[in-house]
């Protein structure tokens, strides 16, 4: 737990133009432990900061009691300066519609004290009053979830310039997934997953399917160092960009028992259907959300990694228990600026 005196030493690290005590949001109210944030006058599910995201910023938020809530509402700007954001009182803000998930963009926007002081006062009368908005349902009926597919079939084929360019079936794939709902209640998250791997396939690389919940799970674990390519292959880097995990033996050759090719080939199906060489690098990005991984492949979360490293040759292989971390390595300049 991070105490209030390192807070506080904090704020001698912000610039002189920027305000410790602001934010640029308008309104914050959570979905479950989900922000929600509100920015001239419309509501949208953060991202990013300044290009921080806001999953790292509530991981930070969360070791600072009383956690997230709090402490996204009013230390917004030392945990951020914890990240290393060199930003200033104007800010670039990545956001997601709630209406339709579309990504959406605010540039200029500017922190202000009196933006921190509304959200604090706001959540203090929340508090006081035991108001709070319940977390987002986790099911969807059958017939909402035959809905959905409904829906999102229609929209592909009115505005997605993939549907027929390659080999996939449409009407056929969204019939197996129907044809796959056995149950009812449909849960949320795995009917994502379905749909989202149908949208794979068609290879565009910057679309992706969303829904009301976060992938993750708020006690969820990451790797604890950056997986990189490199001449002599795949490598473990520290998560600051420093220097290699292993610098004796340097190549990642299993995490878990899998070798590396295995992974790749088992989160093929939810990468872009692209070259080889884009799969393998979405696929070493998004292992660093690892429980989140073990989870979809119904394996038990939490537990410390198991990795394999060698020299490129394949010699002077060592064998290391690794504990997860509760924060994201981020990718950047090699090495991480200071």
């Amino acid at each position: 737990m991070v105490s209030l005196a390192l807070v506080l030493s904090l704020a001698s690290l912000v610039p002189q133009d920027v305000d410790e005590k602001s934010n640029p949001f308008d309104g914050l109210r959570w979905s479950g432990d989900q922000p929600e944030v509100q920015v001239d006058g419309t509501w949208y599910e953060p991202v990013a900061i300044d290009g921080v995201d806001v999953e790292e910023i509530l991981t930070l938020a969360d070791t600072w009691s009383p956690g997230r809530e709090k402490r996204f509402a009013e230390d917004l700007v030392p945990i951020l300066m914890r990240l290393e954001w060199k930003g200033d009182r104007v800010v670039d803000l990545d956001l997601r519609s709630l209406e339709d998930g579309s990504a959406v963009r605010i540039e200029g926007v500017e922190m202000t004290r009196s933006k921190r002081e509304a959200l604090r006062a706001s959540r203090n009368t929340r508090e006081s009053s035991g108001a709070r908005r319940p977390s987002p349902p986790t099911n969807i009926s059958l017939e909402d979830a035959l809905a959905d597919i409904e829906s999102f079939g229609a929209g592909l084929k009115d505005q997605f310039a993939y549907v027929g360019l390659g080999e996939v079936d449409l009407d056929r794939e969204l019939s197996q997934i129907r044809d796959g709902l056995t149950g009812d209640p449909v849960d949320i998250l795995e009917l994502r997953l379905e749909l989202h791997r149908l949208l794979m396939r068609f290879g565009d690389g910057h679309a992706q399917v969303r829904s009301n919940l976060p992938l993750g799970q708020r006690s969820d674990k990451y790797l604890p160092f950056l997986l990189a390519e490199s001449a002599r292959g795949i490598v473990a880097v520290l998560p600051d960009r420093s220097a290699l995990v292993e610098p004796d033996a340097p190549v990642v050759r299993a995490i878990d028992g899998k070798t590396m090719d295995e992974w790749v080939d088992l989160a093929r199906p939810y990468i872009a259907n692209g070259s080889p060489q884009l799969v393998r690098r979405r696929v070493l990005g998004d292992l660093r959300q690892i429980d989140w991984v073990r989870r979809v492949l119904g394996e038990k979360t939490g537990a410390p990694l198991k990795v394999t490293f060698s020299r490129a040759d394949g010699s002077g292989t060592l064998k290391r228990e690794i504990d997860l971390s509760s924060r994201r390595p981020t990718y950047g300049d090699w090495p991480r600026s200071r």
